[in-house]
């Protein structure tokens, strides 16, 4: 059977009250966000920049929806509700929120300088196919892989609640550098091929801050390498002559990229990660400041969140203690 205990070796994203108090008191992360796209704004693509709107939009609630009153734990990537009550959503919804306002900004830090990168590269529609299915399978691994585990009896992982686009960027990652013959700088600490930074950093940020989603991480990893293994290759052309079709455009104009953009430079934290990477780094997963000299724990790209949640509270809709 499934083992489904829990325990607290997870960071607590706190209860609804907690999290609203952090957003009414965000104004400077959202002022640094904007920062950061004007300072990308002569490089960044559509797709880089919705993907960037819809995060902080979400975590904001710029339209007025009122999704920042959405508990997390109704909206992450729960494996148990996911398994036994369909909750099939989660698959997606966990990717776009974010459990603090630091979690959030070295996130989107860590978008702008993949997705500009990897946009370039390939072209919108072909990137924008990418994330989708890098999102689908990222997440869909993480689920398998805690039905596994807990199958197995090795861990209680069905309970673990995650939220994070960081998944989606270790992927992102390994699509960036899987085919580089250069030398890439881990953390700040060492240089090693940058085919291999991802697995430094998966291991890595998991001994500097244990709280991150490990899992989410692998998970991410492994959905990269599918893709730049070209098993969704047949996938994402079928989905390209579609979006041909669909918008009456050219394949070829829709295909079209720089095969040869600008060389990615080692990751800075942002605009203001060299002030704040060391002081909010342990805060939200971590990030790098300043190319890791500001690096204050966690991973790049803010890790993911994750606490353990009772099984019984995974059973459906508002059923939560009142201070989780």
């Amino acid at each position: 059977g499934i083992n489904a205990e829990y325990g607290n070796s997870h960071p607590n994203i706190n209860s609804r009250m907690q999290r609203n108090s952090q957003r009414r008191t965000s104004n400077l992360t959202l002022l640094m966000l904007v920062a950061e796209v004007f300072r990308h704004s002569d490089t960044i693509r559509p797709v880089t920049l919705s993907l960037f709107a819809l995060c902080v939009g979400i975590h904001y609630d710029l339209l007025g929806l009122g999704l920042d009153n959405i508990p997390l734990e109704s909206v992450c990537i729960l494996p148990y509700a996911i398994l036994f009550n369909k909750q099939f959503y989660r698959l997606v919804t966990g990717v776009f929120f974010h459990g603090s306002d630091m979690h959030l900004y070295y996130n989107m830090s860590s978008l702008l300088y993949k997705g500009i990168q990897l946009e370039t590269r390939y072209g919108s529609a072909h990137f924008g196919i990418l994330v989708t299915l890098l999102t689908l399978i990222s997440s869909s691994l993480m689920v398998i892989t805690s039905i596994i585990l807990s199958t197995l009896n090795i861990t209680s992982d069905l309970t673990t609640c995650a939220v994070g686009i960081s998944g989606v960027l270790f992927a992102l990652k390994v699509a960036l550098f899987y085919h580089s013959d250069n030398n890439s700088s881990v953390m700040g600490m060492f240089v090693i091929p940058s085919k291999y930074v991802y697995w430094a950093e998966l291991i890595l940020i998991q001994v500097i801050q244990p709280n991150v989603s490990f899992l989410g991480h692998l998970c991410g990893i492994l959905a990269g390498l599918i893709y730049v293994n070209g098993y969704l290759d047949t996938i994402i052309e079928v989905a390209m002559v579609f979006l041909s079709q669909a918008l009456g455009i050219d394949l070829e104009v829709l295909r079209r990229g720089d095969p040869n953009p600008l060389p990615p430079q080692p990751p800075q934290g942002g605009f203001f990660g060299p002030m704040l990477g060391g002081f909010l780094g342990g805060f939200g997963g971590g990030g790098y400041g300043g190319g890791g000299v500001g690096y204050g724990g966690g991973g790049y790209g803010g890790g993911r969140y994750g606490r353990p949640f009772p099984p019984q509270y995974g059973a459906g809709y508002g059923r939560y203690p009142p201070n989780y």
